[in-house]
């Protein structure tokens, strides 16, 4: 076949394009280019809280509050861009991606072993807590980009009023 493989979005999930467009090993930043590209032909769409009256923003570290959506964004700027794709057949809802970021977000725990969720960027949606070990390992568990979704990151979207 020679030359590069062509990504259809229609059928497949996003590891299986990448994987058919740089083989076997899917990498981060193929898979993160995958997401971009399909996510920049989905209607786009910024949100303005009408408490704080900032823009809805997701912030990549280093900026606080890194991976959480937060609502105090005060001018447009792609970290305020979203975009929703349409619901799956038989899945319930759509999966919504932040432009800026080339992620999905989903629902995280807020702080390790608290009920409290909030809408973020990162995975594991549970943060396990350290394991016990010697003081040269490091067991605590961090948040990576979500760029999969899973079962906290779809979501129905209403218009209303």
């Amino acid at each position: 076949m020679g030359g590069k493989a062509r990504l259809h979005s229609r059928g497949v999930s996003l590891a299986s394009a990448a994987k058919a467009a740089v083989g076997a090993k899917v990498q981060f930043d193929q898979l993160q280019a995958v997401i971009r590209k399909r996510a920049a032909r989905l209607p786009a769409f910024a949100l303005i809280s009408e408490a704080s009256r900032g823009y809805v923003s997701a912030e990549l570290p280093p900026r606080k509050p890194e991976l959480f959506v937060h609502a105090s964004g005060e001018r447009l700027s792609l970290q305020n861009v979203f975009a929703a794709a349409a619901p799956r057949a038989g899945k319930g809802g759509s999966a919504l991606y932040a432009l800026g970021a080339g992620a999905i977000l989903g629902l995280c725990e807020t702080t390790p072993g608290s009920a409290d969720m909030a809408l973020c960027l990162g995975g594991p949606a549970e943060l396990k807590p350290p394991r016990v070990g010697s003081q040269r390992e490091k067991s605590a568990q961090h948040r990576k980009l979500m760029l999969r979704a899973g079962a906290t990151s779809a979501f129905v979207l209403e218009i209303v009023g």
